[in-house]
């Protein structure tokens, strides 16, 4: 299957189609899970993330760009720690060039995967290369610089695709985390399994439906890799939405920066422990 232009009914499916895939490997992402902290959730988290926004998806699902719009505002409101927040913020990086679209070509994904790669660059104070950050970006990149004015949709996503499992293997050689562990990163392998769930579903290779089936329980965690000579660069991850008031800021005139130094304030602050 062949598809010059694919609307919201398919782009539904192939959403689906990932989060069915991302589901079958959850298990495999958690015990890939080496950083930022090895708490053995990426897996968890992404389908969370991904789950909730298929979850609004209901029954106007004629033009890509209403799709669109339902899965990234409800996959952000459901994203789940850095993988899952990043995840969303790449789909809400493409929902700004989709959003008003009735259907989608090969050069429309194109620039609303670009789209997406600014978007999840922005939202991190300080991208690390080796993550689901590079294989997005570079997996992107790959396929916009080798479609054709009569490339498909399947044309795209499928050098997408291909060049996703390669910049996935180069991961190690990025991160030395990684290196050490001897493991790609999961975000990106996660990021991977979606890609490849969503062109199975355009080709119909992947049946659009989710069960979650999966064996998607933490592992046990090793205490004995965490000692008193050990020192800990990250701590816990914590997500939280923020919503300005009119009655409290000016909200078209916010600035980011100004919550982000309050933040690394803090972070430099000595604490007693309890």
């Amino acid at each position: 299957m062949s598809n010059q232009k694919i609307d919201g009914k398919c782009y539904a499916e192939m959403l689906s189609g990932g989060a069915a895939v991302l589901c079958q490997h959850i298990g495999e992402l958690n015990s890939l899970n080496v950083f930022p902290v090895a708490d053995g959730d990426t897996g968890t988290n992404m389908f969370s993330t991904v789950e909730g926004g298929l979850s609004t998806l209901g029954a106007d699902v004629a033009s890509i760009g209403a799709v669109s719009r339902c899965f990234a505002r409800a996959a952000l409101l459901s994203a789940r720690g850095n993988s899952g927040v990043i995840l969303s913020q790449i789909f809400a990086g493409i929902n700004e060039y989709l959003k008003d679209c009735e259907s989608a070509t090969a050069a429309d994904l194109a620039a609303a995967y670009k789209n997406g790669i600014k978007t999840s660059y922005a939202s991190v104070q300080n991208p690390t290369e080796g993550t689901i950050l590079t294989v997005f970006r570079e997996s992107t990149e790959y396929a916009i610089a080798n479609i054709r004015e009569d490339s498909t949709v399947e044309d795209f996503l499928r050098l997408h695709v291909e060049e996703a499992r390669r910049s996935l293997a180069r991961t190690p050689d990025l991160l030395p985390a990684l290196a050490e562990a001897e493991v790609v990163d999961s975000g990106g392998a996660g990021y991977l399994f979606i890609a490849e769930g969503m062109l199975g579903a355009l080709t119909g290779e992947v049946k659009a439906e989710v069960k979650l089936t999966a064996d998607h329980s933490k592992p046990a965690i090793n205490i004995d890799s965490f000692t008193r000579d050990s020192i800990l660069e990250f701590g816990y991850c914590t997500e939280f939405l923020l919503r300005l008031t009119s009655a409290k800021v000016d909200p078209d005139s916010f600035d980011i920066a100004t919550i982000l130094s309050d933040l690394n304030e803090l972070s430099g602050r000595e604490h007693s422990s309890i």
